[in-house]
């Protein structure tokens, strides 16, 4: 069937219907986030078990979102045993005539899956940001939320429409995420040396990187090592890296190069074995990547 439009109507001979325009607009205007400003959409942790989605725009399958303040939403409460993955995705429902934010609880498991999301022809969803939530977590911790809007896989960058794309806020959450690790390796440091006498606690120094934790610097993954992997659903390849004296209960921290970190493609968790850690990608990257910094913790 041939269409063209839009024609003025003579005699009501001419009538355009939402979807009409919907489908002009996603001939050149692709699905996504306006990334202008860059913290568009945004989701950061507040209190407790609450984030903040920061106002911005995004655009579905021709229809236009807009959200014009920061909205706040409360996720459910950790389980006491196990982690679980949420998901804050912006929903397009062709059923309710509407687009708008939600939270996708994920199901809780020693290693949880990232929920997956729906699309088809009544609702299409995008992701704005996956949280991890641990065993017993009071509260949100920002390096916990992985910002998925960069992610084409799964949500992306309006683009057609813009000539730059601001990454500020991208960068400002890796920041905050290396802050984050960095202070937790100081509170646990300040409360082991007030458990140890005087000689002990001046000994910690020099042994403390030989008994506590495992660091590995410019790590090369190569691209081959990459393969078909179940773990994680959104993250379906994995890459074992071998690194000496790691064994599989400690606790991994892979903090990536930023452009890796920014690219939503590698996962926020990592899993260790015997020998090494397991790193998870969306997609296989095409060449060798480098990870700066690896840190093993073996826990108390």
């Amino acid at each position: 069937m041939e269409k063209s439009s839009f024609f003025n109507s003579v005699s009501h001979d001419r009538k355009y219907s939402a979807e009409d325009w919907a489908a002009y607009f996603a001939s050149f205007v692709s699905n996504g986030v306006f990334v202008q400003p860059s913290n568009s959409l945004q989701v950061i942790a507040n209190t407790g078990m609450s984030i903040t989605i920061k106002s911005g725009s995004g655009f579905i399958n021709g229809y236009y979102y807009r959200n014009t303040t920061d909205m706040i939403k409360t996720l459910a409460v950790a389980d006491g045993v196990y982690n679980r993955i949420d998901r804050v995705v912006l929903r397009w429902s062709l059923i309710n005539r509407n687009i708008t934010i939600q939270v996708l609880q994920g199901s809780v498991a020693q290693v949880p899956a990232v929920p997956v999301l729906t699309r088809n022809a009544e609702i299409y969803e995008l992701a704005l940001a996956d949280i991890y939530i641990g065993a017993g977590s009071t509260s949100v911790q920002q390096s916990r939320i992985t910002d998925k809007r960069g992610d084409s896989s799964v949500c992306g960058i309006v683009t057609s429409v813009i000539q730059q794309v601001d990454l500020t806020s991208f960068m400002a959450q890796f920041d905050a995420w290396m802050g984050d690790s960095e202070k937790e390796f100081e509170t646990w440091f300040a409360e082991v040396k007030g458990q140890l006498s005087d000689d002990a606690a001046g000994n910690l120094q020099n042994q403390i990187n030989e008994l506590k934790y495992l660091t590995f610097q410019n790590t090369t993954v190569p691209a081959s090592a990459f393969i078909a992997n179940a773990t994680y659903a959104d993250y379906p390849f994995r890459a074992a890296l071998a690194l000496d004296g790691v064994l599989s209960n400690m606790i991994p921290e892979v903090m990536f190069d930023v452009p890796d970190a920014v690219s939503g493609n590698y996962s926020p968790v990592s899993d260790t074995y015997n020998g090494g850690v397991y790193i998870y990608a969306a997609t296989k990257p095409d060449a060798a990547i480098t990870i700066p910094t690896i840190i093993c913790w073996k826990g108390a």
